[in-house]
């Protein structure tokens, strides 16, 4: 993870361990999702990863950007991952 070239787009950042973490956590559910999709049923468990995963980022992107604590940049996050979000609650098994 090239932490400079993330900071030059982002903004200044306080806490790098924090950066680094939420990038760690975000990778883990990323690979979680990719794995699944080798699978001919989606689980309920995996679009429910997908869908509140997605929404929060969503809200964390929102709610700091438009309180100047983060950057405008993070407003390119929401489209595709309210995309995401839908798209998994259409995916999300009946039974």
């Amino acid at each position: 993870m090239n932490v400079d070239s993330f900071i030059v787009v982002t903004g200044p950042k306080t806490d790098i361990w924090l950066v680094k973490t939420v990038a760690a956590l975000l990778v883990a559910v990323s690979i979680t999702l990719m794995a699944s999709t080798y699978t001919l049923r989606v689980s309920r468990e995996i679009c429910i990863l997908a869908i509140f995963t997605s929404l929060n980022l969503v809200i964390i992107d929102m709610y700091y950007s438009l309180s100047g604590t983060i950057s405008d940049i993070y407003h390119m996050d929401v489209a595709p991952e309210v995309i995401f979000a839908v798209s998994a609650f259409v995916l999300f098994p009946e039974t």
